[in-house]
């Protein structure tokens, strides 16, 4: 598995070949890594951390809905999520 760290890059720079390589990240897709010490599985931590930022954004949500009902925004503002 290869992890980017510009060495592809530096190496075609160093033959005189520049700009022959583009590495882009892929949008909407997130590469991580998950270490585990063998108490829980990864993907339970995962599933765990992204509940845990589910009730963030919820709390988030509802405080910026609390700021615009405290400072009269228009009635016809809603939060518009993508």
């Amino acid at each position: 598995r290869y992890t980017y760290d510009d060495e592809i890059v530096r190496k075609a720079e160093s033959f005189g070949i520049f700009g022959a390589i583009l590495i882009r990240e892929k949008p909407h897709h997130f590469n991580f890594t998950v270490e585990a010490t063998g108490s829980l599985h990864p993907w339970d931590i995962v599933l765990n951390a992204l509940g845990a930022l589910k009730k963030k954004l919820h709390t988030l949500n509802e405080e910026t809905e609390q700021i615009l009902r405290t400072y009269d925004a228009p009635d016809d503002y809603q939060m518009q999520y993508n």
